[in-house]
């Protein structure tokens, strides 16, 4: 087993050192920087042909809105199952923080990833896992789908050093396997697609508000919840070592905090009334 990892880095070490070979360039730099940074061309254009599947008319809207659902269902489990992993095993750092690589960019580093594991990658899981998605549901578009994913989802992440390859690759495998389990598993059409589609018919408004809330975090790929676990990590560790916290920190975590428990409050709440009404339809 030591011999194959000993493998698995060395083959992570040449595809680096090779993808560096192209760094450097002012504007190779910044084309990729931008692939990375820019989200609408990210999870935006991902989550917009999701809801163009949603909304089209057909004999069978019903069946892709439920096979949406399920596709979203998995996609949370996915990155659980990353986020996971990232946790139980051993730290790795990121190639940019590897003070052993050379770094050619033209582009300045981003910090906010230090303290972070490489492995595996959460990001190209997540959209991993989206991508199969859309080729599910339509999958005349499989071959853009597939070069749009490897070359503008995972290549930047390679060539700006934030994961090395088998980061991305076990990312993508999870995220892949993940949906095409969950696809394949009839009862949560049942326990969840079906009973979220007929709360979407009863209750249009309350469903499309919080989809709204929930494509566009899905959208910034939760930049917001990983803000929120950053200021919270940051406000423990600054009370542990200098038992002090500045007001803005404490203000800005608690309205956060505050706000995602009245969301979870208000959302459970909700289903438990309306639980009786759904059921009947859902038969």
């Amino acid at each position: 087993m030591h011999g194959f990892f000993e493998l698995v880095k060395n083959i992570d070490l040449s595809i680096y050192r090779f993808v560096s070979r192209f760094a450097g360039n002012w504007y190779i730099d910044r084309a990729v920087d931008f692939q990375e940074s820019d989200q609408i061309f990210k999870g935006g254009l991902v989550l917009a042909a999701y809801w163009w599947v949603w909304v089209r008319r057909g004999s069978d809207q019903e069946k892709r809105r439920k096979t949406i659902i399920s596709i979203m269902f998995a996609t949370a489990v996915a990155i659980i199952v990353a986020r996971t992993l990232a946790a139980v095993t051993p730290f790795r750092v990121r190639p940019v923080y590897n003070a052993n690589l050379v770094h050619p960019w033209s582009i300045g580093i981003n910090g906010n990833f230090a303290q972070l594991t490489s492995f595996p990658s959460d990001t190209v899981t997540f959209l991993c896992a989206l991508a199969l998605g859309l080729i599910i549901l339509m999958p005349r578009l499989k071959v853009p789908i597939v070069l749009y994913t490897a070359g503008w989802i995972c290549f930047p992440r390679m060539y700006l050093g934030y994961h090395y390859a088998s980061d991305v690759v076990v990312g993508a495998l999870i995220g892949v396997v993940m949906v095409w389990g969950f696809l394949r598993v009839e009862w949560l059409q049942y326990a969840v697609s079906s009973r979220v589609v007929a709360f979407a018919d009863l209750r249009p408004d309350i469903f499309y508000a919080a989809a709204f809330l929930i494509t566009f975090e899905l959208a910034i790929i939760f930049w917001d919840v990983r803000e929120l676990g950053r200021r919270v990590v940051h406000a423990a560790q600054v009370m542990h070592y200098h038992n002090t916290l500045t007001v803005p920190e404490v203000v800005y975590t608690a309205l956060l905090l505050l706000a995602a428990a009245a969301i979870v409050i208000l959302l459970k709440r909700h289903s438990a009334r309306v639980h009786k009404q759904i059921m009947p339809n859902s038969r």
